[in-house]
């Protein structure tokens, strides 16, 4: 039934049932179709299989030219932005009355970006189809881009010369482009939009690409782990598929095959399609739900919006609202109430304090929100963050949560309240029995909340903990640390004299040191095998045997048996060649002389052309070479003197002080301040020197580049990245033993180093 289908752009129906409940809407990525991406052999998955799983779904497929390349045929020029707006059009256009219908999109790669992009500002009529998405199934999606652009771009302006190309279209692929961080600001503030809503949140799934697309777009069937970035990465990367705080899966495919099935029993597909099925199923029982109306606590007060505060039906049971702290914070002149019964609300005089904890906890009861546990926590930290003492005062008293609830990221709340460096809310939190020894995440580690305020320099909360709470200011991290040794490694030395003096954790921060320096030496040591074994094996096997193997032994070979199968056909076929002789070197001759002729009428052409060229590359191209290196040689020159003049100030400053200090007998000046002295001389001239000339020779490699782009145009950047390839070659072993040598000094570095604050712990 596909075989007479073809690529098309705009919207391709491929099923409207009468009674569809859902919309499911496909969208490829670069370089594909709305049939051949979804295509494997014989099998269209989207017509072919999903139509009888899922009956009651309309089924659509977007088609856009995505094509950088199109040798034979022009290739569209649009951008990422209008094939974005086109994509909704044909949404807006094709769903005419129904856009309350749920939507569902299933997309692929570059496509994942353009339907991104096409929800960002939605406007009316669009904002129907917008508020319709409610599920998002990505398959390799580069939300961080990809760092194969740079190259497609180069073979985009090679190809240029021969064909139509579309280089813009890559600008939404580029690592850090502006387009992708407009995607990763408004995307995330559309989710937290539509979860604020009731019934409009969208639920996403990743899915991640689990094999090597090779060279020539084969795959290379072996795990992304067993391979480096050397012997072929994948197209979409890992973190890049990667949406901050939802799901990321893997399918056992390459790029290019991970939206493709071969059939009902491909292990792919039943995964995508146990997904869609569990979407259909709960939109389905979501459209039966409505709202029930907001009942307000005071009688003719105005209703008021609940804030995305929410319950689960599990969590749902009348609550004993303890109003003490509400009391004495807002001026409540009833005493107490049940929410959840149908008792009369006691009168009260309400102040806008008291209004919005009203709200939020109007919100928090509302047997109507369907929302989980995870989010009371999530609120109840926001506010925590945000300041908010009296909702998370009512929260503590409702019983929704303590003063010890963790969230997702196992933060505990007086570490977040640390962090936030809210004294107010520390004191509050601590009055509500919270465990000021209790560890949580800190920026992915374990600490303490005395551990927290010590690497922020926060003398107040320090001052607080120690000489109010009296927490355990021993404590030692799982990575060792201390509460002593972060305020050193901060540099806050007013909290260093502050802290305690205590020894401790030593061992473990060695440990931790080591087994970094220990992963770093075995990542070294795996890449100079992979390279030695690809420069001293793969690759003379394949010059050696694989290429004259593929190219002369087996066509000789396959020629002699040919030959010998027809031997009989061998002399009258010489025959007719002898025959007919004669007329192919007339033919031949005739050839040679019309094309000497056309070379010839082509001589004043090409020498017009050359003149230009050369006019081009004298007047034009070389001053842009030559400025771009000098402007570079100026900038080094520049920063060596700086150097020397910063040298030069800094021995003057020594000298002063040396003076000041002898001349004072050391009354004003010790030796500890002209040890520093000197010791500021030996950094500048030693580190700071060498940094600015290492952060300027760094600059080579742009300048060079630009250089070879200015006086070779497209086969300047491919001899740039040619001799690119070599360099790294040449300094690619030396710079693994670089760091195994350097891993390997540093743990004994770092184990004499803790020898020395075991000495003196507050140095």
């Amino acid at each position: 039934m596909t075989m007479d289908m073809i690529d098309s752009n705009g919207m391709l129906e491929l099923q409207t049932p009468a009674d569809a409940t859902v919309d499911i809407c496909f969208v490829h990525g670069l370089g594909g179709g709305n049939v051949s991406t979804w295509k494997l052999d014989k099998v269209y998955w989207p017509l072919e299989l999903l139509t009888k799983d899922i009956p009651k779904a309309r089924i659509l497929s977007f088609g856009y030219d995505s094509d950088v390349i199109k040798p034979g045929s022009k290739v569209s020029q649009n951008g990422l932005k209008l094939h974005a707006a086109n994509l909704m059009a044909a949404l807006v256009g094709g769903r005419d009355k129904l856009n309350e219908r749920p939507l569902i999109f299933i997309v692929h790669s570059l496509g994942g970006l353009a339907l991104l992009d096409a929800h960002k500002g939605a406007e009316e009529p669009n904002k129907a189809v917008e508020e319709s998405a409610r599920r998002i199934c990505f398959l390799a999606t580069p939300f961080r881009g990809s760092d194969k652009v740079p190259l497609l771009e180069v073979a985009s302006k090679l190809a240029g010369l021969f064909c139509s190309t579309n280089p813009a279209i890559l600008s939404g692929l580029k690592q850090h482009g502006y387009q992708l961080e407009e995607i990763a600001q408004d995307f995330p503030e559309w989710l937290r939009k539509r979860e604020a809503k009731p019934n409009t949140k969208v639920e996403i799934v990743c899915y991640m690409e689990e094999i090597v697309t090779g060279n020539f777009g084969k795959a290379s069937y072996e795990t992304c782990y067993q391979h480096d970035a050397a012997n072929g990465p994948k197209i979409v990367t890992d973190d890049s598929a990667r949406i901050d705080g939802y799901p990321l899966r893997s399918l056992h495919a390459n790029h290019t095959d991970i939206c493709k099935f071969s059939g009902k029993e491909d292990d792919k597909y039943k995964t995508v399609l146990g997904v869609l099925r569990q979407w259909v199923d709960d939109l389905k029982e979501s459209s039966k739900v409505k709202n029930p109306e907001e009942v307000s606590y005071v009688k003719d007060e105005p209703k008021e919006a609940p804030l995305p505060v929410l319950l689960s039906e599990r969590c749902i049971r009348p609550i004993n609202i303890r109003l003490s702290n509400v009391e004495r914070i807002g001026g409540w002149t009833g005493r107490k109430f049940v929410m959840g019964e149908s008792d009369p609300v006691p009168t009260y005089t309400p102040t806008p304090a008291d209004r919005n904890i009203t709200t939020t906890l109007h919100a928090i009861a509302n047997p109507a929100n369907q929302a989980t546990q995870r989010q009371i926590v999530q609120s109840f930290f926001t506010a925590i963050e945000s300041k908010q003492s009296e909702v998370v005062a009512a929260m503590i008293e409702s019983g929704l949560v303590t003063a010890n609830t963790k969230d997702e990221n196992d933060r505990t709340p007086l570490i977040a309240a640390t962090a936030a460096e809210n004294v107010r809310m520390v004191q509050e939190l601590v009055d509500f029995d919270a465990d000021v020894n209790a560890w949580g995440k800190y920026e992915e580690i374990d600490r303490t909340p005395l551990m927290v305020a010590a690497s922020n320099g926060n003398m107040t909360l320090a001052k607080l903990f120690v000489d109010v709470f009296h927490p355990d200011d021993a404590l030692i991290a799982p990575d060792g640390q201390l509460a002593l040794r972060l305020a050193v490694e901060g540099g806050w030395r007013e909290m260093i004299d502050f802290l305690p003096l205590r020894r401790g954790g030593g061992w473990r921060r060695w440990k931790t040191h080591h087994t970094l320096a220990v992963k770093r030496v075995k990542k070294a040591v795996k890449g100079i095998y992979s390279f030695l074994k690809v420069l001293l094996w793969e690759a003379p096997r394949f010059f050696v045997w694989t290429v004259p193997r593929e190219i002369v032994f087996d066509p000789v070979k396959e020629g002699a048996e040919w030959c010998w199968k027809y031997r009989k056909d061998f002399g009258p076929w010489c025959k007719r060649k002898i025959q007919r002789a004669p007329k192919w070197f007339k033919e031949v001759a005739i050839e040679i002389t019309r094309r000497a002729r056309r070379t010839i009428e082509a001589v004043p052409g090409f020498c017009r052309k050359l003149f230009v060229c050369c006019q081009s590359l004298l007047t034009v191209r070389i001053p842009a070479a030559l400025k771009t290196f000098a402007q570079w040689l100026w900038r080094g020159i520049k920063s060596v003197g700086q150097s020397f003049l910063s040298v030069i100030l800094q021995v003057v400053s020594f000298l002063h002080t040396l003076l000041i200090a002898m001349a004072s007998f050391f009354r004003h000046i010790t030796m500890k301040d002209v040890w520093d002295a000197f010791n500021q001389i030996l950094h500048t001239v030693f580190v700071d020197f060498p940094s600015r000339l290492w952060s300027w020779a760094c600059k080579f490699e742009e300048m060079s580049y630009k250089v070879m782009e200015y006086l070779g145009g497209v086969f300047g950047e491919i001899l740039w990245w040619i001799g690119r390839g070599f360099i790294w070659a040449a300094v690619y072993v030396p710079k693994q033993i670089w760091i195994i040598v350097s891993s390997l000094g540093g743990s004994v570095a770092k184990a004499c180093h803790e020898f020395t604050i075991w000495v003196d712990p507050k140095r």
